[in-house]
């Protein structure tokens, strides 16, 4: 579901920071790897220092929460 990446994508931007340098990650910086089942992979590329990171989140239904983030 398309409306749900989005807003998986926009509360990753809005919530997670780089663990580098602490800077936010925009859109074009989180690209979506894959899904298997509820669990959804991305890779997030920091603008400054361009290190990178994967984060996966886990769903319940159409819905998830902050708790449900992991960054790697």
């Amino acid at each position: 579901d398309s409306r749900l990446l989005q807003q998986i994508i926009r509360s990753l931007q809005a919530k997670v920071r780089c663990p580098v340098c602490g800077a936010k990650y925009p859109e074009t910086g989180i690209e979506f790897r894959g899904q298997y089942r509820n669990f959804y992979l991305f890779r997030l590329t920091c603008p400054q220092c361009h290190s990178h990171v994967f984060a996966s989140v886990m769903t319940s239904g159409s819905k998830f929460t902050r708790e449900q983030i992991y960054i790697y």
